[in-house]
């Protein structure tokens, strides 16, 4: 897997899903690792339909070919949900896109750090990045 990743010349996406928002990275060609989309909020449920519709919109936009979904040690299964509801949206959608969910812890108190700000979008984005470039540190 890691040899066909590093051969691979498509874009990732690392989500950060909160309850109340959904932070979005990118990274090109599997180097470049930017914050995506600030204004997107707010995501109060796995269910939420427009979100499924945003991100099906960003694969397209960006020509993504995985998805990382970051999943803290201490969740309590929103995340499996949101998942699943993903996979199914990407199959409706004809869509071969991979998700798989990578273990995250705090990256949202990182990101607050970081960023010194109070702007809760800049945060959501930069943990989404954080979980992505810790990914792509891995290979």
């Amino acid at each position: 897997m890691k040899l066909k990743l590093q051969q691979s010349k498509f874009n990732l996406m690392g989500i950060d899903l909160g309850t109340a928002f959904t932070g979005f990275s990118v990274s090109y060609n599997l180097q470049q690792v930017l914050v995506y989309d600030l204004h997107y909020s707010p995501c109060y449920s796995p269910h939420d339909s427009t979100l499924y519709k945003r991100i099906i919109q960003i694969i397209n936009k960006e020509k993504i070919g995985g998805i990382l979904i970051g999943k803290p040690s201490f969740e309590k299964g929103y995340i499996e949900e949101f998942t699943k509801g993903l996979e199914s949206n990407l199959v409706a959608e004809g869509l071969k896109t991979f998700i798989t969910q990578v273990g995250e812890d705090y990256t949202t108190k990182q990101a607050k750090k970081i960023s010194k700000t109070n702007n809760k979008f800049l945060h959501d984005g930069m943990a989404a990045m954080l979980i992505l470039q810790s990914f792509l540190n891995e290979l």
